[in-house]
C-alpha cells in the first residue's frame, strides 16, 4: 500500500465545530452551507484541497460563545470528494491527514485561518505499545510453561 505524503500548510483554513473531532485517517462527511465555508471550500479546491477541523471549546462564558474559541490541536484533512448542489451547498468527504498544533488565529474573516505547527511524530507510542505487548507475551509463555510443568507433575502423581 502506498503511503501518501502531504505538506500541511502553515496557514491552514479551518472549520471550527462544536463537539466534533476529526482523527487522522478517518473519513468525515460534511455538508457545507454557511457562506464563509462555501468561500473557503472554493478557494481550497483550487489550491491544496486541504483544510482543517478544530473543535470549539464549550466551557466559555455566554459573552464569548460567539467567538468560537478553538482547542489547541486541529486535524488537517484532504478533500477526497466534493459535490456542489444547485442551491450552492456542497457535500464534502474529508479524510484526516495529520494532527497539528494551533499556534494562533491569523485570520477570522471571511473564514478562519490558523497558523499551524507540526506535532512531532508519535510513533514512539506504537513502539511503547509493541514493547508492552511483547513483555506480556513473554510473561504468558513463562506462565504457560510453569502451568504445563505443574499440570504434568499433577498427572504423574495420578
Amino acid at each position: 500500500m502506498l503511503k501518501e505524503v502531504f505538506e500541511i500548510p502553515k496557514q491552514l483554513p479551518v472549520m471550527t465545530l462544536r463537539g466534533i473531532v476529526l482523527f487522522p485517517k478517518a473519513m468525515m462527511p460534511l455538508r457545507i452551507f454557511e457562506e464563509r465555508y462555501r468561500q473557503m471550500l472554493d478557494e481550497v479546491l483550487s489550491s491544496t484541497r486541504i483544510f482543517g477541523i478544530v473543535c470549539e471549546r464549550e466551557n466559555v462564558s455566554e459573552e464569548e460563545a460567539h467567538m468560537e474559541h478553538p482547542f489547541d490541536v486541529a486535524t488537517a484533512g484532504l478533500i477526497r470528494v466534493s459535490k456542489k448542489h444547485e442551491d450552492g451547498t456542497s457535500f464534502v468527504l474529508l479524510q484526516g491527514i495529520k494532527r497539528v498544533k494551533v499556534r494562533s488565529i491569523s485570520q477570522e474573516l471571511p473564514y478562519r485561518i490558523i497558523e499551524t505547527e507540526e506535532i512531532e511524530d508519535e510513533s514512539w507510542i506504537r513502539d511503547l505499545i509493541q514493547h508492552i505487548l511483547s513483555c506480556l507475551v513473554v510473561d504468558c509463555d513463562r506462565c504457560s510453561s510453569a502451568a504445563e510443568n505443574n499440570f504434568l507433575g499433577f498427572l504423574k502423581t495420578r
